[in-house]
């Protein structure tokens, strides 16, 4: 469940926290002098115990009695907690994406709302980013925070805002090194496809795919024919594409990713191939997706392939990124036709 976790590998002698708080420290402008910013975080870093797992928080909580705010006070520490423990941060914050219907999800937003009128009307007209929603759940989970007060989401929200601050990239660069992190990590033995999904100029997202029930099978088979009577189109990627854009929907729009998997494992059985590239805009013409093969069977070798794809920056580069996945096909793997 979302908003509770076992926490990190307790602190050993050998992590470094205190360098990268420090940099922190001074991106953020906390205190006025390096030799104020090192005494706090050595007093702050003292008090963690050595089997503490949860000594993101600690650190951060420990900060704030030094004086810190406490929105950047959650901030070095993550930072902090990134340098020493990169895959297992990363699983924390992204894990929020494979737990959309979770209820967690759902009183964080509600509590950001309540604590940002801002943030609240972009929400209810759609015009915020994914990632914007996404880093102020992930944040909430990965500090355990209780969505019910006000002042810890506004902490979070705060916080949210000032992501650029200590990271390259500020909340997308966030959410892509958390993609990243995870793509060095073991394939789960139950993967049998992978996606990647592309929104408009960035790389939002790599998910595994899994075994497909019979009812998504049965909705994936729905969905395509209604779109072929409702169209009168009987080509196959037509209607495939159809699903695809309600697996968009869910991803950016509605943000349950948990149930685009499901949908998306259903129609890679369906067309019976496993791997795929999903890239999506929106415009005021609506939703445009295109699916696209990754020339590969084999999950971890996809993801391989994924990683090292060139970022697609406008419509004309979806050419060339078919060209790149069609060149960099494993020699092992027949190309599809």
């Amino acid at each position: 469940m979302l908003g509770n976790h076992t926490g990190l590998s307790p602190l050993t002698a050998d992590d470094n926290i205190k360098s990268p708080a420090l940099k922190a420290m001074a991106h953020l402008k906390v205190f006025k002098s390096v030799t104020e910013r090192t005494a706090a975080i050595k007093r702050a870093s003292a008090q963690i115990q050595s089997d503490d797992r949860y000594w993101a928080e600690t650190f951060a909580s420990r900060l704030t009695d030094e004086g810190v705010e406490a929105t950047e006070a959650q901030l070095i520490s993550l930072r902090a907690a990134a340098a020493v423990r990169d895959p297992e941060v990363a699983t924390l914050l992204r894990e929020t994406n494979a737990m959309g219907e979770d209820p967690y999800v759902g009183k964080v937003t509600k509590g950001i709302m309540a604590a940002d009128e801002s943030f609240s009307r972009k929400l209810r007209d759609n015009k915020i980013d994914s990632d914007q929603a996404w880093v102020r759940v992930a944040l909430s989970h990965f500090f355990r925070r209780d969505p019910d007060s006000i002042f810890q989401m506004f902490v979070i929200n705060a916080a949210s805002q000032l992501v650029h601050k200590v990271w390259l990239g500020g909340v997308n660069g966030l959410a892509r090194w958390a993609i990243e992190r995870l793509d060095e990590m073991k394939v789960p033995d139950t993967a049998k496809g992978y996606l990647v999904v592309l929104d408009g100029m960035r790389s939002k997202g790599g998910w595994f795919l899994h075994d497909s029930t019979e009812d998504d099978i049965k909705i994936v088979d729905e969905a395509m024919d209604m779109y072929r009577k409702a169209t009168g189109n009987e080509d196959d990627i037509a209607a495939q594409n159809s699903v695809a854009a309600a697996v968009y929907s869910l991803i950016f729009e509605r943000r349950d990713a948990a149930r685009a998997i499901g949908l998306m494992s259903a129609l890679a059985k369906r067309v019976g191939h496993a791997n795929w590239v999903l890239y999506g805009r929106t415009g005021d013409q609506g939703t445009y997706t295109q699916l696209i093969r990754i020339p590969s069977d084999d999950p971890a070798e996809a993801r391989k392939i994924a990683q090292k794809m060139p970022e697609v920056t406008m419509q004309n580069d979806i050419r060339g990124l078919q060209e790149f996945l069609e060149t960099n096909a494993p020699e092992e793997s027949p190309q599809d036709a």
